[in-house]
């Protein structure tokens, strides 16, 4: 958008372009990954079941004896919180980058680039952290 001088024109008119273009993708990736994780860990463990139903391997009970057995909240605690922070990580760096190209549409590939290779790292680093502390 700098590049086609929207956001100087967002300036210009007065809005707070950062806290207009920016804030949406941050807030929507705080939500949105956490509900994704939680929708992927509930078809996981649902997958597990439909698979010891229709596979008759292990029995269901045991199944689900398995899940009560195992189950620890630190787990749930460490998956939560890595994956608001991680939600933070990827649209605040990506959007940081976005916000901050200019030149041409070359310019535009190379941060797009970055933006991913940087969110990476973070999110390396963040989950080293995170780990560390919290297990």
């Amino acid at each position: 958008m700098r590049v086609t001088e929207q956001i100087d024109a967002l300036e210009i008119m007065g809005v707070n372009a950062p806290g207009y273009l920016i804030s949406p993708k941050i807030i929507a990736g705080v939500s949105m990954i956490p509900l994704l994780t939680i929708i992927s860990v509930v078809l996981g463990l649902g997958g597990g079941y439909l698979a010891c139903l229709t596979s008759h391997d292990i029995p269901t009970t045991l199944y689900l004896d398995g899940l009560r057995d195992g189950f620890n909240h630190v787990i749930v605690t460490v998956c939560a919180v890595k994956s608001i922070s991680f939600g933070f990580i990827i649209t605040s760096v990506c959007a940081y980058f976005g916000f901050y190209t200019s030149g041409g549409a070359l310019e535009v590939g190379q941060s797009a680039t970055k933006g991913v290779v940087y969110s990476c790292i973070w999110i390396l680093f963040a989950d080293l952290v995170i780990s560390s502390l919290l297990l």
